[in-house]
């Protein structure tokens, strides 16, 4: 189900006070462009996101965005080949494959030294900010039971 559909079902306005919060359609994302401006930040592309904002009249007061960022992970090679440099193959395909569809990014959680070198040898870069999970699929939760 696309997600303009799951809005739709579960309802998509609401509320609070005045303002009207509401999902975009992709053809009104220009309503937002000002505040990404105004943050110097990369403006969600209608594919791979979902903006929700509260609107006074025609003014937007404030959004909240859903984007689909890819989680590029794991990275598993048999032991019998670990050395073959397959994984470089593998990796050089699939970075490829993301950027021309049109993947805006993606993130990886190396949790050996030989995965972080590989993320590092594909261009990804270690990030300082704080990362949060919120899991919904109950067979992944029972993974991360403490969410870690």
């Amino acid at each position: 189900m696309m997600v303009s559909e799951i809005a739709k079902e579960l309802g998509d306005t609401g509320r609070v006070g005045e303002l009207v919060v509401r999902f975009l359609e992709p053809n009104e994302y220009w309503r937002i462009e000002s505040f990404f401006a105004d943050e110097k930040a990369l403006m969600p592309d209608p594919r791979f996101s979902k903006v929700l904002v509260a609107m006074d009249g025609d003014r937007v007061a404030g959004l909240m965005v859903a984007q689909m960022v890819l989680h590029v992970e794991p990275i598993i090679i048999d032991r019998a080949y670990r050395g073959t440099g397959v994984w470089k193959e593998m990796a050089g395909m699939l970075d490829g494959y993301l950027y021309n569809v049109g993947v805006a990014g993606a993130y990886a959680q190396p949790i050996h030294d030989s995965t972080r070198h590989m993320c590092e040898q594909m261009g990804f870069r270690e990030m300082e900010n704080r990362l949060y999970m919120k899991i919904y699929a109950p067979e992944l939760l029972k993974l991360f039971p403490d969410g870690t």
